[in-house]
């Protein structure tokens, strides 16, 4: 997807060197920044670029693992729901660690972002403290879960439907960005929408924001909305479900819903307690420092 978000921009004869450039400027931009040679001005000005080089490597990381991990996730819940288990010990305890990689490791890219995110525009205040990543982690983790949850749920008992529910969500969502304000470096439509869908799906998942200023009400908008897809997904199978002797029945509805209660009680206590600042970041920020600032 990131792929074809590239091939339809202005970029598109040169998306597969990206990965090169974006190392190579990052290397460049961190030995500037430590030369003993520069002025302590173009030092700041390198090294702001090292923290947007490192935006935007996690950015990727984050499409990747919601390309990968997330779904592959969702199959493996659905599997072991779906098929007669006769797996050794040995092969259950891989199934169950590849899953709980798969959630650490789509929660962690999460963080590791908004860490990104964050240092990136403003070094001294913007950061998170140790207690903040663990919080943030936490709210993040207890997202994902009861998400990846209730759509294997749903699957193993509508199949295709499950895709027709994500595929409306999905919809709805890109709709829903594109009449957002947003800030983006290419001005044209056709950019704007890619960048849209490629968003909408990540939404598919978990929230993330995308226009300046304060996300209170954009936020209770979206949790209202995959909350109560959560729900109804929840009752539709655990009224339909003919699984309701068995040993996942209960636990299911009781790991779903006492994350999505820990997600909102994490959330609440980081935005009271724990957030750096009251001023938003969004996914769509453009604050690289411009060429002007070799001269400051």
């Amino acid at each position: 997807m990131i792929a074809a978000w590239a091939h339809f921009t202005d970029h598109r004869e040169d998306w597969y060197y990206f990965p090169i450039i974006g190392n190579v400027e990052y290397i460049y931009y961190g030995c500037k920044s430590r030369s003993a040679s520069l002025s302590d001005g173009r030092r700041s000005y390198f090294y702001k670029n090292v923290l947007y080089e490192d935006a935007d490597a996690a950015m990727l990381r984050m499409f990747e693992a919601f390309l990968e991990s997330a779904p592959q996730l969702v199959l493996q819940l659905y599997i072991i729901m779906t098929e007669t288990q006769n797996d050794n010990l040995l092969m259950q305890i891989v199934r169950v660690a590849a899953m709980f990689g798969s959630w650490v490791g789509v929660s962690w890219t999460l963080v590791s972002y908004h860490k990104a995110l964050r240092a990136s525009h403003n070094i001294k205040e913007q950061g998170l403290s140790a207690y903040g990543v663990i919080f943030y982690y936490i709210w993040r983790a207890c997202e994902a879960a009861p998400r990846t949850i209730v759509l294997a749920l749903f699957a193993a008992q509508f199949g295709f439907h499950m895709l027709v529910a994500i595929g409306i969500h999905w919809l709805a969502m890109s709709i829903w960005l594109g009449c957002q304000k947003q800030e983006m470096m290419s001005k044209t439509s056709r950019d704007k929408w890619i960048f849209n869908i490629v968003i909408g799906y990540v939404l598919i998942f978990c929230f993330q924001n995308v226009q300046e200023g304060q996300t209170r009400y954009r936020a209770m908008f979206y949790y209202f909305v995959t909350f109560s897809e959560n729900i109804i997904m929840l009752i539709l199978w655990a009224y339909f479900t003919q699984h309701k002797s068995e040993w996942f029945y209960l636990a299911a509805i009781g790991t779903v819903t006492s994350f999505m209660v820990l997600q909102i009680m994490v959330q609440l206590l980081y935005y009271k307690l724990i957030h750096p600042s009251h001023k938003e970041i969004c996914i769509m920020s453009n604050n690289r420092p411009s060429k002007r600032s070799l001269n400051e």
